[in-house]
C-alpha cells in the first residue's frame, strides 16, 4: 500500500487555498492575527498542534481546515500532501 499515492493527497493548489495566518499570543489571552481583513478571534481550545504536539508560538504560521481545526502550517501541509483529510475529524478536503 502506497500511503503517498497522488489520488489520496491534496494538490498544492488545494492546500494553498486554505486560510492561514500568523499565530499571536497576547498576555494570557491567546488570539489569532489573520492575514485577511477580519477581527481576531479568541481560541477556546488548547493552543497546540495535534500533529507535532508542540504549543503554538508567537508569529508561527498556522492553517485552518474547512472543519475549523487548526495546525502548524508546515505540519498540516505535509499531512495533506499524503492524505487529504483532517488529522482529527477525518473530514475530506473538497476536490
Amino acid at each position: 500500500m502506497n500511503m503517498g499515492s497522488t489520488d489520496r493527497g491534496a494538490s498544492d493548489d488545494q492546500i494553498s487555498s486554505l486560510p492561514s495566518w500568523k499565530y499571536k499570543a497576547i498576555n494570557t489571552n491567546l488570539e489569532l492575527e489573520h492575514d485577511w481583513d477580519c477581527n481576531p478571534r479568541n481560541i477556546k481550545e488548547d493552543p497546540e498542534c495535534c500533529i507535532c504536539l508542540a504549543k503554538y508560538k508567537d508569529k508561527e504560521e498556522v492553517r485552518q481546515l474547512p472543519c475549523s481545526h487548526m495546525f502548524h502550517l508546515k505540519c498540516v501541509d505535509q499531512w495533506l500532501r499524503i492524505i487529504s483529510c483532517c488529522p482529527l475529524c477525518k473530514q475530506e478536503l473538497e476536490k
